[in-house]
């Protein structure tokens, strides 16, 4: 499957080493190749601005993707809290053409949202697990906040 990977440099600069910028690439693209029926990851930060992305054959406005999932992921949080329900974890999206999981990803990267996009035929547990773990590995790579 081929993919169009792309960072945006001067933000990714703010949340990852320079020098990880294709370790995390590949991160995603494995990633996205490893779940049947996913076309496309977007890294984005909390306040919506979009860090990386991967797409295979689709090619959604990933920037626009990353503003909603940025305020989706408070979303998910803040009716967790109402909940009562601690440690958010993600936010399931099923429509009739397909599944979307957006999470935010563990520390040190928790200033990050993960958005993973699949077909109507992906599993959903495959597709959850998959970026979750994508997820933590990508938050390793990160800055530690401060």
């Amino acid at each position: 499957m081929l993919l169009d990977a792309s960072t945006d440099q001067r933000r990714w600069a703010k949340f990852f080493p320079l020098a990880r910028e294709a370790e995390c690439l590949q991160q995603m693209q494995d990633t996205v190749t490893s779940i049947p029926g996913a076309y496309c990851m977007v890294l984005s930060s909390l306040d919506g601005m979009q860090l990386a992305s991967v797409q295979a054959g689709r090619l959604a406005n990933t920037s626009r993707l990353a503003a909603i999932t940025g305020s989706l992921c408070g979303l998910g949080e803040t009716l967790g809290k109402e909940l009562g329900q601690a440690q958010f974890r993600d936010v399931l999206i099923s429509t009739e053409d397909g599944i979307a999981v957006v999470q935010r990803l563990p520390a040190p990267g928790n200033r990050m949202v993960l958005l993973t996009a699949a077909n109507h035929e992906a599993n959903v547990g495959i597709v959850s697990a998959q970026s979750r773990y994508c997820a933590q590995a990508l938050a390793s790579m990160a800055f530690i906040s401060g």
